[in-house]
């Protein structure tokens, strides 16, 4: 209870919000996206890749299409300025098993940077907000991190590369490990 107090309370924080109004921009954005746009969808879905191993209460190696979106937030004020950074990852056997990697970041940026960085459900950090999510056909139930890195060793306007190595935990206490890599193709775009 305690644990989960803390995580409200750190959402409920100004800057978290600002962060969590990035992640929203991208993903409108990327919902936005039509044939008739300038940037085809088309173009950059499905030319990524991943590969995860999940072991614990399940134990099976997934691989799929990785794709990005990131935002970048400019504005006169420094203090609401940031990046967030959202890679998607769909399973080939499965579309309905979906892994969400977010890095957001609170400051003057011109994107989100490589580096590795710590899933951490009760981080005091209000400039960074890193997590994973998952939804695995075998549990009914969100996946949430409560540990471990996504390193994101190389980023270009449109591919990513990095790796995720943690631990998810779903509302039922149902515990699994993930270790994995990805190339996700993607855009960025300058809110």
């Amino acid at each position: 209870l305690i644990k989960v107090k803390n995580y409200y309370n750190h959402f409920k924080s100004i800057t978290m919000k600002k962060v969590q109004l990035l992640a929203l921009f991208a993903l409108l954005f990327l919902a936005s996206c039509s044939k008739n746009d300038e940037t085809d969808p088309d173009d950059f879905l499905g030319n990524g890749s991943f590969e995860v191993t999940l072991t614990g209460d399940q134990n099976r190696t997934l691989k799929g299409e990785a794709y990005f979106v990131q935002s970048i937030l400019k504005s006169k004020s420094e203090v609401e300025n940031g990046s967030v950074l959202v890679v998607t990852l769909t399973s080939d056997q499965d579309e309905d098993e979906i892994f969400t990697l977010t890095v957001g970041q609170v400051g003057d940026l011109d994107g989100v940077n490589t580096g590795t960085y710590t899933i951490d459900l009760d981080s005091e950090d209000d400039k960074e907000l890193v997590n994973v999510g998952a939804f695995l056909n075998e549990s009914l139930t969100i996946y949430l991190g409560t540990s471990g890195t996504i390193a994101l060793n190389k980023i270009e306007n449109d591919r990513i590369e990095g790796s995720i190595s943690g631990v998810i935990e779903n509302g039922n206490k149902e515990t699994l490990n993930i270790s994995g890599e990805f190339t996700a193709s993607g855009i960025t775009k300058n809110l």
